[in-house]
């Protein structure tokens, strides 16, 4: 295993889980799996536990997706009266001073305490709201410039109501203040378009999510969004262009591939992520068909859903084209 492997033991009621230096998509999706599922089930290859401990001390960075992954499956066990406790890198560690800022600076520690998880810094000290606030302002500067937009942002959107009104309740309150955040990134002319595509593409997702990703379960349908603006070459400083190049490089080697040709010519873009914890769309379709015959399932089904591909009867569908299918149709072209 390389050096940024995860580790997990379970001792005295407790289940311990190490990440290593770096945490990566790839990485996640190869390893991870079986933690989440010994998460939701409180139980580590034979060992029951009801004490949860994510250490990061030892960790430099980790893509966005895992932490918000992480995170959800910390939510659902302290749901499940369970105690979990994360632990950060020390602050004094130079090497670590830049991970710390962006978890600081994008939200993610903000939603781990929100949600009543208990953060640690190196040395067993509780990370206060104050401390958060020096994370922010510590020394190193992030790859991504001026990259806030949405910060992390990890939630039940479980409740009664139709998925799009429950979706489109959700994003009234998280996307409230975004407009007054593009305005130093975005052209003014650009604005109004944008807007709409990445609220169009959060709402959609969400409910596709409360409809789809949970089925029988009327609680703890958890989802995690997360938005970031990422300058192109054209908005990037001299100094900055070996950094955000090696950034790229470092993307295609470990995660979802956009090609690194994408950022050159352009002046920005804004990134969204969005995850949950329910079945995946494979599952979700293989009652209609042997989806699995393909060599590469979700990629052939993903192109299937953008071409108008649903589970529902025509009868159900409350327009014509599915979710799916308008997010490809409002980003296809970008």
């Amino acid at each position: 295993m390389p050096h940024f492997q995860i580790k997990a033991a379970c001792r005295d009621n407790t289940l311990r889980v190490d990440l290593g230096k770096e945490i990566r998509d790839k990485l996640w999706g190869e390893e991870f799996g079986e933690i989440l599922k010994a998460i939701s089930q409180k139980q580590y290859r034979g060992n029951v536990f009801n004490h949860l401990v994510l250490s990061l001390a030892r960790c430099h960075w980790a893509d966005p997706l895992p932490l918000i992954s992480a995170i959800i499956g910390l939510c659902e066990f302290n749901r499940s009266h369970g105690y979990s406790l994360v632990i950060l890198p020390s602050p004094s560690a130079t090497s670590a001073q830049k991970f710390l800022k962006f978890l600081a600076q994008e939200g993610f520690i903000t939603q781990l305490q929100n949600n009543g998880i208990s953060v640690q810094s190196g040395g067993g000290i509780r990370v206060t709201l104050t401390q958060v606030d020096e994370f922010k302002r510590l020394t190193p500067s992030l790859t991504y410039l001026n990259s806030l937009c949405v910060p992390a942002q990890v939630f039940d959107i479980s409740g009664p109501g139709e998925p799009q009104n429950l979706a489109k309740s959700k994003l009234d309150l998280l996307l409230d203040p975004i407009e007054s955040l593009l305005e130093s990134k975005i052209p003014k002319w650009a604005r109004s378009d944008l807007y709409y595509r990445l609220r169009l593409f959060l709402q959609e997702t969400l409910a596709n999510i409360v409809e789809h990703a949970y089925p029988g379960r009327s609680t703890g349908r958890w989802a995690g969004i997360y938005v970031r603006y990422r300058a192109g070459e054209f908005k990037l400083p001299q100094a900055q262009r070996t950094e955000w190049e090696k950034a790229i490089n470092d993307e295609n080697n470990h995660c979802p591939r956009l090609d690194a040709a994408y950022w050159h010519g352009k002046t920005g873009c804004l990134e969204a992520f969005v995850i949950d914890a329910g079945i995946g769309m494979v599952e979700s379709f293989e009652k209609q068909e042997d989806i699995k015959k393909y060599k590469y399932p979700f990629v052939e089904l993903l192109k299937q859903v953008f071409a108008g591909k649903t589970t529902k009867p025509p009868e159900q569908r409350p327009t014509a084209a599915g979710g799916l299918q308008l997010i490809h149709s409002a980003l296809g072209a970008n």
